[in-house]
C-alpha cells in the first residue's frame, strides 16, 4: 500500500502531506521497513516522474520531512539518503526548490557516507535521473516491453 500511495503523483497535495506526516511518524520507530523511506522520498520529491509540477508538495512540507531525514543515521538506513536526495533535488523552479541551506546539508551528509556522485549532482544541477536512479525512484523494474517515453517539453 505504501508503494501504491507514493506512486500516485496525481493525488491532491493535501492528501500527500497527510500521508507523508503519518509516514514520518512511523519512520521514527526503529522497526519500520526500508520501503517507508522510499515512499517518503517519492511523496516529497521535487520532480514528478509523470505527474504535474502543480501536484508536488509545497517546499514547507518537504523541508519539514527533510529535516527529519537529516536527523536519521544514513549509514544504518541507506534508503533515507535516497529519499533525502529526491526531496532536495534541484528543479530550477523557485516555487518547488528547497532552500539552498537544506540542499547544502544534504550534500554534506551524502559526502559523509560516500554516496553516489549522481545523487550530489541532482542537488546542484538540474539533471534528469539516470537509468539506475529512475528504476530506484519507480521502485521496481518496468514489465518487459513497456517503455517510458518523453513527450516534447515534458520529462517522464
Amino acid at each position: 500500500m505504501l508503494r501504491l500511495v507514493a506512486s500516485l503523483e496525481r493525488l491532491p497535495v493535501e492528501h500527500k502531506i497527510e500521508t507523508g506526516d503519518w509516514l514520518l511518524g512511523r519512520l521514527r520507530r526503529a522497526v519500520e521497513k526500508p520501503l517507508g523511506w522510499w515512499a517518503l522520498g517519492r511523496l516529497g520529491a521535487r520532480q514528478a516522474l509523470y505527474g504535474s509540477a502543480h501536484q508536488v508538495v509545497p517546499p514547507e512540507a518537504a523541508g519539514r520531512w527533510l529535516e527529519a531525514l537529516l536527523a536519521s543515521d544514513w549509514k544504518k538506513i541507506e534508503p533515507a539518503a535516497f529519499a533525502a536526495t529526491q526531496i532536495a533535488r534541484l528543479t530550477g523552479d523557485r516555487a518547488r526548490d528547497l532552500a539552498p541551506e537544506l540542499r547544502q546539508a544534504v550534500l554534506a551528509r551524502l559526502a559523509a557516507i560516500n554516496a553516489s556522485a549522481t545523487w550530489s549532482t541532482q542537488l546542484t544541477t538540474v539533471v534528469e535521473l539516470d537509468k539506475a536512479d529512475e528504476r530506484r525512484a519507480f521502485g521496481e523494474a518496468l514489465p518487459v516491453g513497456l517503455r517510458l517515453i518523453r513527450e516534447e517539453g515534458q520529462s517522464a
